[in-house]
């Protein structure tokens, strides 16, 4: 990583923390006003969450890296992390309980499965993306991939 990107990473590494501890000083001053404080909620729990967020933003970093330089591997394991949380997902308990998340909603906890099956179709088709994009360097396998995944018309075409 060059001088400029290293800059870049801390610059957003540093928003990105200030953000989190101004929406976690916010959590809690104003969490009074919905209940009581939760037992964890102390300056050390904001310090740990904000460290963690520092660490988090590094490992985007470097994930942002892997996709940028190795397209086809960071496609696949995208593909691979979004298999294990439609998995997982679909083999939680949580996901057939009729038993609401809160009641005053009335939303069943089986609703939080299914929006984990979307995300994870979701980050399937990104990873299917970036597999496309990854195999362009290969042309044989980007022809084969062609075959099973052919290109939408240009608009006008």
């Amino acid at each position: 990583m060059n001088k400029h990107g290293l800059v870049t990473l801390l610059v957003l590494a540093g928003l990105a923390f200030a953000f989190f501890q101004l929406g976690s000083v916010f959590f809690y001053r104003w969490f009074h006003v919905i209940g009581p404080a939760p037992p964890d909620a102390s300056l050390w729990w904001l310090a740990m969450h904000g460290s963690l967020t520092l660490i988090l933003c590094a490992v985007a970093a470097a994930l942002y890296l892997l996709r940028s330089r190795y397209r086809l591997a960071y496609g696949l394991l995208e593909s691979g992390v979004a298999v294990a949380v439609m998995f997982g997902s679909l083999f939680n308990p949580a996901f057939s309980s009729p038993e609401p998340i809160a009641p005053e909603f009335g939303l069943p906890k089986s609703s939080l499965g299914w929006l984990q099956v979307v995300v994870g179709l979701y980050v399937f088709v990104r990873g299917l993306d970036n597999i496309g994009e990854g195999l362009k360097l290969h042309p044989r396998a980007y022809a084969c991939w062609r075959s099973v995944f052919p290109e939408a018309p240009k608009p006008g075409a």
